[in-house]
């Protein structure tokens, strides 16, 4: 199935979710797209999105930008909870139960040896 050339003028490393490109919500795409070693060049090997496409992007110019809006505890805050729920859904069916427990996580990886006899 052939599908149309598209092309972005920009793409944010924050994966701003209002951005007319779907390429910006591919976090492949974006991070090929930072890659100072890709400056200047057309980056040949397919990119797998997400969505089930490839991508071959082209990086003529990589910049930095001030964001007029950014609130950088709303983000921290917003970053962390991400991080939360991912670890809430990533143990939901790893055998620790429905709560994530960082104690049996921690004793399921230990190796621990009871030497208490020696002592006493």
């Amino acid at each position: 199935m052939k599908q149309p050339v598209q092309s972005a003028d920009s793409i944010r490393f924050s994966q701003q979710r209002n951005t007319n490109s779907p390429a910006a919500n591919e976090p492949k795409v974006v991070g090929a797209a930072f890659n100072p070693a890709n400056k200047g060049k057309i980056v040949k090997e397919g990119l797998e999105a997400r969505s089930g496409g490839v991508y071959v992007i082209q990086v003529d110019n990589v910049s930095a930008t001030a964001v007029e809006n950014a609130d950088v505890n709303a983000l921290k805050k917003s970053l962390e909870a991400q991080g939360r729920m991912g670890i809430l859904m990533s143990n939901q069916y790893s055998g620790f139960g429905q709560q994530y427990d960082p104690a049996a996580v921690l004793r399921k990886a230990a190796t621990i040896k009871d030497n208490r006899n020696k002592f006493y």
